[in-house]
């Protein structure tokens, strides 16, 4: 078994290394917000938030634009959302911010609500008068909650559906109108909506834009802007795993198949949407120690970790790479053919629901 701690940092280090697509992303988002200085809040959905390193990022600088914002991140995985919250919860000591968090599957998710009657529903006002109060309130609080609920089924073997919501108790007043309603009867729409690798690259085109780009599109309010990016198979992390897995191809879909797809289903809607894409990958890199001497165990071993995390490989077929052997010299010559960095390219493009 791949140790967790080799796992959590593979998944850390490439997310830290991604920073090129991180400031097309927030340009793009901040694009919007220059351009409708007129709103009176924010509204953020952001799809498979993971570890939360982006969407921490994006907020941050979006908060300079000075309207309250409303933040709803889905993850299926209560230890990715655990990750993530901590880093996000500060966001809201100093700013008219909420959260709300769910599990709720990623077409219904921007309604939040989804066919069961059984949702966890709970908004929970947070205190604190310096930033280590109001992370200790979130702890004793929230956290208990998610190891509660998040991961748990009800008697009908069904996931239990849950939406909480956070912010801090200072800004209630000014946050009113912002909190999510569970007895909203109109359509919630957003003006940023990010799906980073929730399309995932081994699904039909059709199944990723009718299950995830479509439904996300058209919760978008006027002006408002999807951003989207996936991984593509260009980098030394493809002679690892092709290596290990001859055939091996983590991305069946092209960029420009996705966007036809995509463009064709936005086609038969009334409303009007423009496609924005980079005609270049963004290029990344992991980079390994920056000592010489030879490749080590533990080098190679993360190596096949963060190219694994980059290729979606399962858990089950790391451990029988694991079980199997074999890996260590192919790594270890990629590794030093590359200087000991990991390189992997990004697609990123936005939609834009035109006003």
């Amino acid at each position: 078994m791949v140790p967790t701690d080799f796992g959590t940092v593979a998944r850390n280090r490439v997310l830290k290394e991604s920073s090129d697509e991180v400031e097309q992303m927030i340009d793009a988002a901040r694009g919007f917000v220059d351009g409708n200085r007129q709103i009176d809040h924010l509204s953020i959905f952001d799809l498979g938030t993971g570890e939360g390193t982006f969407i921490d990022e994006l907020v941050a600088n979006l908060k300079k634009g000075g309207v309250p914002i409303r933040l709803v991140v889905q993850e299926k995985s209560s230890e990715l959302l655990l990750e993530a919250l901590p880093k996000l919860c500060l966001q809201l000591y100093d700013y008219p911010m909420t959260i709300t968090m769910t599990n709720i599957p990623a077409r219904e998710a921007p309604q939040l609500t989804c066919n069961s009657d059984k949702v966890v529903w709970h908004e929970i006002p947070l205190h604190g008068n310096s930033a280590s109060e109001f992370s200790a309130d979130f702890d004793d609080r929230v956290t208990p909650l998610i190891r509660k609920h998040w991961d748990l089924t009800d008697r009908s073997t069904h996931p239990k559906r849950v939406v909480f919501n956070i912010y801090n108790k200072r800004y209630q007043r000014e946050l009113a109108p912002v909190v999510p309603d569970r007895c909203l009867s109109t359509e919630r729409s957003y003006d940023i909506i990010v799906v980073a690798n929730s399309t995932s690259t081994r699904k039909h085109p059709v199944d990723t834009v009718k299950g995830i780009l479509e439904p996300m599109a058209s919760t978008l309010a006027e002006g408002g802007r999807l951003l989207v990016f996936r991984k593509s198979n260009h980098g030394s992390y493809m002679d690892m795993i092709g290596g290990i897995w001859p055939g091996e191809r983590p991305c069946l879909t092209t960029k420009s198949v996705l966007l036809r797809e995509l463009a064709a289903e936005l086609d038969k809607r009334s409303t009007k949407f423009k496609l924005h894409s980079p005609e270049d990958d963004i290029d990344c890199r992991v980079r390994g120690r920056e000592v010489g001497g030879e490749v080590t165990a533990s080098e190679v071993m993360m190596a096949l970790s963060i190219a694994a995390t980059i290729a979606d490989i399962d858990e089950a077929r790391l451990e029988q790479c694991l079980r199997d052997g074999g890996y260590f010299d192919l790594i270890k010559r990629v590794l030093q053919r590359n200087g000991r960095e990991i390189t992997y390219s990004l697609q990123f493009f936005v939609v834009e629901r035109m006003k």
